[in-house]
């Protein structure tokens, strides 16, 4: 008698938990909506730049792509002129993007196609922010490399 007892625990309890891992399935949905998984994730790449209080000069580098089609670099700098050499290296099979980058509100239009390099110099203010995207064409599927070295004046 313990035994079916216990038996029927069993089979109702495997049914309880069965049931429950039959509802919380994310690809069956009695809401209507389209279970399709949505498209690529696009990633911004953030990264913080703490500048060194020597003359040395700093390097960094990113990648815009399909799946990362912003960069943003914040800087832990005082507020003073600087020299900056952005670099970008494009696939050969389409190098006409145009990037755009926002230095703290101060745009600048770059063609790697027609020069590798964009240089100037800058007045950043404390703790700078620059963002760099492709503007036509997006990077859809043609990275660009892009590396700054930033020397204080």
């Amino acid at each position: 008698m313990k035994r079916l007892v216990l038996l029927a625990v069993w089979a109702v309890m495997s049914i309880g938990i069965q049931s429950f891992v039959n509802c919380s399935s994310p690809l069956e949905s009695t809401s209507g909506s389209d279970s399709a998984p949505t498209g690529p994730v696009i990633i911004v790449d953030t990264v913080i730049v703490v500048m060194p209080d020597t003359s040395g000069s700093l390097m960094i580098c990113s990648r815009l792509s399909s799946y990362q089609q912003e960069i943003v670099w914040l800087f832990r700098n005082q507020a003073g002129l600087f020299h900056l050499e952005f670099s970008a290296l494009t696939e050969r099979e389409h190098p006409t993007q145009t990037l755009s980058i926002d230095i703290d509100g101060q745009q600048f239009q770059w063609q790697p196609a027609e020069s590798a390099e964009f240089i100037l110099e800058h007045n950043l203010e404390q703790n700078a922010l620059m963002q760099i995207v492709s503007n036509k064409p997006p990077s859809f599927g043609h990275a660009i490399d892009i590396c700054l070295t930033v020397r204080i004046l």
